[in-house]
């Protein structure tokens, strides 16, 4: 791994993986990006493939709109719209709600991945993660034990 600037972070980003895309991290980052009191007190920024989000929002008919940005400083961070980073690599193809795969797995680790790294490299200020099924990330042969 590069070596890594110990420096300040200076933006109020919340880097949110969203989790295992057959599970219920998703659901969970809409419904609280529903919340305009969020907007108030950071910027929150999603790293998921927005394919999952769009039946999210179908499946919950929430009124939201998707902003695929390719850095953190490229958000509008505006409620109702959610700020998405497609981390590098396959968009995995769809996943059955609720069915441990190892394509799910794959995706949940992209994300998570791809979140840390940015707070280590201090384009964003934290990481809030959500739900990740360990044995889908076990399923696609990913040495991983968890956040």
């Amino acid at each position: 791994m590069a070596e890594i600037e110990r420096t300040k972070c200076t933006n109020n980003i919340i880097g949110i993986p969203a989790g295992d895309p057959a599970g219920i991290g998703p659901e969970i980052v809409v419904k609280a990006l529903s919340d305009q009191g969020i907007y108030k007190l950071c910027r929150p920024l999603v790293y998921g493939d927005k394919y999952i989000f769009e039946e999210i929002r179908r499946v919950l008919s929430q009124n939201v709109t998707f902003n695929i940005v390719e850095k953190p400083g490229d958000g509008v961070y505006t409620h109702g719209i959610i700020d998405i980073i497609q981390p590098e690599g396959k968009a995995e193809e769809k996943t059955a709600f609720g069915k441990v795969s190892a394509a799910a797995g794959r995706a949940s680790y992209r994300y998570i991945k791809a979140a840390a790294e940015a707070a280590m490299h201090r384009e964003i200020a934290a990481v809030a993660t959500t739900p990740i099924n360990k044995e889908a990330i076990k399923a696609a042969g990913i040495d991983f034990i968890g956040h």
